[in-house]
């Protein structure tokens, strides 16, 4: 079950910040977009979202997102943000972690993946071999297929933080 434990739990992206990744010798972010960066529904970049990956840019963390949504959707987003992006991520298969190490020749040891699901995010990632944080979805809603990972997301929770998992993010 360790795979699908995520390295740290954040409530938000906001909450991953310049120093927190600096002190945990992160030196590129692997991230999803919906329901991580932005809402599954939503197609706007919000001020709060270009000043975190400005301030990643000025500190020389590179940035890339990693997404299983349709290719005309993650690139919309990777242009507003001016990141690179890969497609498709086919994510918990490492194709799209491997596309992105191509495309910024990182280091593991010094990578982290940002989602806010287990199934794909984090077990993916996990397997894969870089450091994980989950951030909770920013929509209580999902797309159909989501839905079902969420089902299953919440006894594995359970299994491995335990009944008072949601606790986690208030701690973290």
């Amino acid at each position: 079950m360790a795979l699908f434990k995520p390295t740290w739990f954040k409530k938000t992206f906001q909450e991953i910040t310049v120093p927190f990744l600096q002190e945990n010798g992160i030196e590129v972010v692997l991230t999803d977009l919906d329901n991580t960066l932005i809402g599954w529904d939503e197609k706007e970049i919000d001020e709060n979202l270009l000043d975190w990956v400005r301030s990643l840019k000025e500190a020389g963390i590179k940035i890339v997102l990693v997404s299983n949504n349709n290719e005309h959707r993650i690139k919309d987003a990777a242009e507003k943000l001016d990141v690179p992006y890969v497609y498709p991520g086919l994510k918990p298969l490492h194709k799209g972690f491997k596309e992105a190490q191509q495309l910024l020749e990182f280091d593991k040891s010094k990578t982290v993946m940002v989602g806010d699901q287990l199934l794909t995010d984090i077990l993916g990632a996990n397997t894969f071999g870089v450091r994980t944080i989950i951030v909770k979805p920013r929509k209580e809603s999902d797309a159909w297929k989501t839905k079902i990972n969420r089902f299953f997301e919440k006894g594995i929770f359970v299994v491995t933080q335990g009944a008072s998992y949601h606790k986690k993010w208030e701690e973290d």
